[in-house]
């Protein structure tokens, strides 16, 4: 396909191929597109250095899962879906048969024992607190408060309702939910995964507000199947972009 050749019309007037790429450039996609091709060119090499190809009955059986979700029951609506695409059915086979490569390669690299240490070493990532809060509109107000609660003078929920200005958590006792590493202020997130269960923490200064937290309890997220797979994934991707960094020309 030439630079010069039309992909579309407005009016008679033609969109070519030279104005795709740069629109392409202008939005800065165009070197994200050149950075998946080369990926893929990666995948198709590292998997011949394998020994490994797709057979026929793998790529007709991910063809016929394709068409079962997309809801192309019979030849006419899978030529209207390529039609809308601007596909070719091989175009299309070829785009299905990269997805299965990319698969069979990251089930290469990536082994259980790779998965199960990246989980032991990043456990910090995979934890979550449940915490509540109470924003205050003064440093005094968050230690009356904080005083009160070591006291045991009232509960950490009818504090909250009491003291907290934040509408959104006020009536529900200052809950805010169960937390992962880095979603809380960095001080705050420091003090909240490093403190006991049912633990007060505070007062922090916060966007203009003073603020205590009750952390509740720490959960671990279990090495289930599906962190298995996000596990996997991310690690493939930091596999795969240092060998796209270092494939010769």
């Amino acid at each position: 396909m030439e630079l010069g050749t039309a992909v579309t019309t407005v009016k008679g007037d033609p969109i070519t191929v030279a104005d795709v790429i740069l629109h392409l450039k202008a939005k800065g996609t165009f070197r994200t597109a050149i950075y998946e091709i080369i990926e893929r060119r990666v995948v198709e090499y590292k998997l011949e250095e394998h020994g490994v190809s797709l057979t026929d009955v793998e790529i007709e059986e991910r063809v016929h899962g394709r068409k079962t979700m997309l809801a192309l029951w019979d030849e006419n609506a899978f030529a209207s879906y390529l039609k809308h695409f601007g596909l070719t059915r091989e175009q299309w086979l070829d785009t299905l048969a990269a997805d299965m490569r990319r698969e069979r390669l990251r089930d290469l690299v990536v082994t259980r024992e790779l998965v199960q240490n990246h989980y032991r070493q990043n456990s910090a990532r995979f934890t979550s607190v449940s915490i509540a809060r109470i924003a205050c509109r003064t440093r005094a107000d968050a230690e009356r408060a904080l005083a009160a609660v070591g006291a045991r003078q009232a509960d950490f929920v009818e504090l909250a309702r009491t003291y907290s200005v934040d509408d959104n958590t006020r009536l529900s006792g200052g809950y805010i939910g169960n937390l992962k590493r880095g979603m809380l202020p960095a001080e705050v997130d420091e003090r909240a995964f490093a403190c006991g269960e049912n633990e007060i923490i505070g007062p922090f200064s916060e966007n203009g507000l003073w603020t205590i937290y009750k952390v509740y309890s720490r959960t671990v997220t279990k090495l289930n199947d599906a962190l298995t797979k996000q596990i996997k994934d991310h690690i493939f991707e930091e596999w795969l972009r240092h060998q796209v960094c270092v494939a010769p020309a």
